[in-house]
C-alpha cells in the first residue's frame, strides 16, 4: 500500500469512501477501528484514516490518542492482519492513518464474527464468501508442499544426529564398561597383593 504522508494526505481525503478507504472521528470507538481492520483484512486491504469526517472535513484526533492504545487493541483481534499505523499532521491537526493488508490464507475475527468490506461498509461475511476466501489456491498448495519438504529434510537431519548421538553413547557405554572392568579387576589384584602382606 502506498503510505500517506503530509504531501500526498489531502489526494486521500478527496477520494471518499469506498472499499479500501474509510474515515473515522478522532472520537471513534476502539471497537469500531478494531472492526473496520477486520474487514479490510478480510477484503482487500485498505488505510483507515482518523480524525477526518465527511462533509465536516478535518477534526483532528484528540491529543491524548496514542496510537499504542489502538496498536493494543488491534493485536487482541483473534488471527491478527499485517497492520502499519501512524500520524500525519493536515491543516495544524494530527491524523491517525492506519493501513491493513489483506489477509492470506486466514480470516480475522472481531468479537467472534467475520466482516467483510461491501463497497465503503463492513459487513458480516455471508457462508458464501467464507468459503471463497478458505478455497484452496495454487499458492497454498506450493507453501504446503514447500513446507513438508522443509519437514522431511529437518526429520531426515533430525534421525541422522539421533543416529550419530546413539552411537556415540554405545561408544560411551563400551568404553564406560571396559575402564570399570579395568578399574574392578585393578583393585581385586591390588587387594589380593595387599592382603597377603598385611
Amino acid at each position: 500500500m502506498t503510505t500517506i504522508n503530509e504531501q500526498n494526505i489531502r489526494s486521500y481525503l478527496e477520494r471518499g469512501e469506498s472499499q479500501t478507504l474509510e474515515y473515522k472521528s478522532g472520537t471513534s470507538s476502539l471497537d469500531a477501528i478494531c472492526k473496520v481492520v477486520a474487514s479490510f483484512a478480510n477484503a482487500e486491504g485498505g488505510i483507515l484514516i482518523l480524525g477526518f469526517v465527511e462533509p465536516k472535513g478535518i477534526v483532528g484526533v484528540l491529543p491524548d490518542r496514542k496510537l499504542s492504545t489502538i496498536d493494543h487493541a488491534i493485536s487482541h483481534l483473534n488471527s491478527l492482519p499485517t497492520f502499519t499505523s501512524y500520524k500525519v499532521a493536515c491543516d495544524d491537526k494530527e491524523l491517525i492513518i492506519i493501513e491493513v493488508q489483506k489477509n492470506q490464507n486466514t480470516l480475522t475475527f472481531f468479537r467472534n464474527t467475520l466482516y467483510t468490506r461491501v463497497g465503503d461498509a463492513c459487513v458480516p461475511m455471508r457462508t458464501a464468501d467464507i468459503e471463497e476466501a478458505c478455497k484452496p489456491t495454487p499458492q497454498t498448495f506450493q507453501s504446503l508442499i514447500g513446507a513438508v519438504s522443509s519437514m522431511n529434510q529437518s526429520m531426515v537431519s533430525l534421525n541422522a544426529k539421533i543416529a550419530d548421538y546413539e552411537d556415540s553413547l554405545a561408544k560411551s557405554d563400551r568404553k564406560n564398561f571396559i575402564t570399570g572392568l579395568i578399574t574392578g579387576l585393578f583393585f581385586c589384584v591390588l587387594g589380593v597383593v595387599l592382603g597377603k602382606f598385611f
